[in-house]
């Protein structure tokens, strides 16, 4: 687990090869994918992607969050698209809270991914006219939640 946390892809590679290993037994409610995808770790996800038994849609035991929902949230750009290309995430699931990736990723001014989720959205639901509206709601949230920074004049 701390290897998957830590995004060290070779350990994690290693420890792939131990037969019998359970790659979705959790620690504190984490999967070994989800603490990678949290950290924006691309290269420990890919291996535990491609590894047989790696579960993208595997919840916490409290909140329902999934690795998805976590790279989402953390604007880890690299690693969104990886759960989405291989059919693991699903785009629509929520957390118990009731909570969306596109919810997070737009809360927490994440633009490039909440585009890359509303498109996923239409694609999936077949509704190109729903899409921008939503598109352009989430897009409006993330940009009020993109932090403002000073400059001084001189």
């Amino acid at each position: 687990m701390l290897a998957s946390k830590e995004g060290h892809a070779d350990t994690v590679g290693q420890l792939l090869r131990v037969p019998g290993l359970d790659v979705n037994s959790t620690r504190r409610g984490m999967t070994a994918l989800m603490m990678a995808a949290s950290e924006g770790h691309q290269d420990v996800v890919r291996g535990l992607l491609r590894f047989e038994g790696g579960e993208g849609n595997a919840v916490t035991d409290e909140s329902g969050w999934t690795a998805f929902m976590l790279a989402a949230r953390g604007g880890h750009e690299s690693v969104v698209p990886l759960l989405v290309t291989c059919g693991s995430a699903r785009v629509d699931i929520a957390s118990k809270s009731g909570k969306t990736a596109l919810d997070l990723a737009s809360d927490n001014a994440h633009p490039r991914i909440v585009r890359l989720l509303t498109q996923c959205l239409a694609e999936r639901a077949d509704a190109p006219l729903i899409q921008c509206e939503v598109d352009a709601t989430y897009l409006y949230i993330s940009y009020l939640n993109t932090p403002v920074t000073q400059t001084s004049r001189q």
